[in-house]
């Protein structure tokens, strides 16, 4: 599989603790962007990470890191155990999806900004609240 994939891992709704999935060749150069790291981390150790976005601190966090072929599904994947707060889950998710949005070559900067906008729309549909 050539797309990078992220999800909860944990159900919805608030909780002491949430899980974010994300698998797919993306995995680790998302994982430096979130924790402004350059270095690897050691693949299948837990870590603790603060995880960023352009504004500042999300949230702290525990990671691992699992290298391909190791890995559930084969697959560069990460695992982040988050605080279960909605607002940090879908700050992160926001997150990760715009850098992944990053890394693809759109036609025109206004492809771009279309897909950024829908991705943001379609995350806070999941929030009955709003």
């Amino acid at each position: 599989m050539n797309q990078t994939i992220a999800a909860i891992a944990s159900g919805g709704g608030k909780a002491a603790i949430a899980v974010i999935r994300v698998s797919g060749p993306k995995s680790l150069s998302l994982l430096k962007k979130l924790t402004r790291s350059k270095s690897k981390p050691k693949p299948n150790y837990i870590n603790p990470y603060w995880l960023y976005d352009s504004k500042g601190k999300i949230d702290q966090s525990m990671v691992v890191y699992f290298q391909s072929p190791k890995s559930f599904s084969g697959e560069d994947m990460l695992e982040i155990n988050c605080h279960g707060s909605e607002v940090v889950q879908k700050q992160l998710l926001k997150e990760i999806y715009n850098g992944y949005l990053d890394t693809i070559q759109f036609r025109t900067e206004k492809e771009r900004e279309t897909i950024k906008k829908h991705v943001e729309y379609c995350i806070d549909l999941e929030d009955p609240l709003g």
